[in-house]
């Protein structure tokens, strides 16, 4: 799921002290006075957790993510616009996907694709008898999704407009699950993705790529992150059971998981 976050600066950089007098000082303190309110004057601005599930989604709250996308957002035929200038250099999908063994033939659903980032990545490398299922819960995500298809899909995507407590997908479906940048944002994540096992084929893996925590220049707020022992556990509560964990990108942690009992 897409990908830069807006970086709030809050606080007063610096002020020069100026030894003022009189009715000079008197007029500037009333007029600052004035112009601030009690409850702002001393306060930074404070960042709140992006809501998730019930209603809305963080594509269509945050104009950061590719956008803003909005139901009367019109691309014509033409081909929708790059999401985020830059992206593949700090998260390369072609590097996650040759570790990930994706291979021409198979099936892969990119759970919360976001604005297509990875659409072209996933349809080459499942070639010509491969299927890419992109799946959004937004409707104008979905809407961009399938323009991106139609120009860059090859006939080899199909996109679902998802619900946030089913994918839409069918038993045995899927030979890879790709959650990228969409974990932390999933309510009720240990039966979700329990729920989810029964749409892996035999030998199907899952694969969770989020946000590292810490000073990275990309991002959302650590409030919006997920720690990797966070994720780890609770897959292992739904049944999954953690393969791998490559250390691939800076920014990212990667894990890789296998089918349980």
């Amino acid at each position: 799921m897409v990908i830069r976050y807006p970086r709030f600066h809050g606080g007063i950089a610096s002020l020069g002290i100026i030894r003022m007098t009189g009715r000079f000082v008197l007029g500037l303190v009333l007029w600052f006075a004035g112009g601030c309110s009690a409850e702002n004057n001393s306060q930074e601005p404070v960042l709140e957790p992006a809501p998730v599930g019930g209603g809305a989604h963080r594509a269509d709250l945050d104009p950061s993510i590719g956008g803003q996308i909005k139901p009367e957002d019109d691309w014509g035929s033409s081909r929708p616009p790059e999401p985020v200038e830059g992206r593949e250099k700090w998260q390369n999908p072609k590097v996650l996907l040759d570790f990930l063994g994706v291979a021409p033939g198979q099936v892969v659903a990119d759970l919360g694709a976001g604005t297509g980032f990875f659409m072209p990545y996933l349809v080459d490398a499942v070639g010509v008898d491969g299927k890419v299922i992109a799946i959004e819960v937004s409707q104008g995500l979905v809407d961009r999704l399938q323009l991106l298809a139609h120009s860059d899909g090859k006939g080899r995507v199909e996109v679902r407009l998802g619900e946030f407590e089913d994918p839409h997908l069918q038993a045995a479906e899927v030979d890879w699950v790709i959650v990228v940048q969409t974990y932390a944002h999933i309510e009720n994540r240990v039966d979700y993705f329990r729920r989810l096992k029964s749409t892996v084929r035999p030998g199907g893996r899952l694969a969770v790529v989020d946000f590292v925590m810490g000073e990275i220049p990309e991002g959302p707020p650590p409030e919006q992150r997920i720690l990797p022992g966070v994720v780890s556990s609770e897959m292992k509560e739904a049944g999954w059971e953690l393969a791998s964990s490559p250390d691939l990108f800076e920014f990212h942690f990667v894990q890789v998981f296998t089918l349980g009992g």
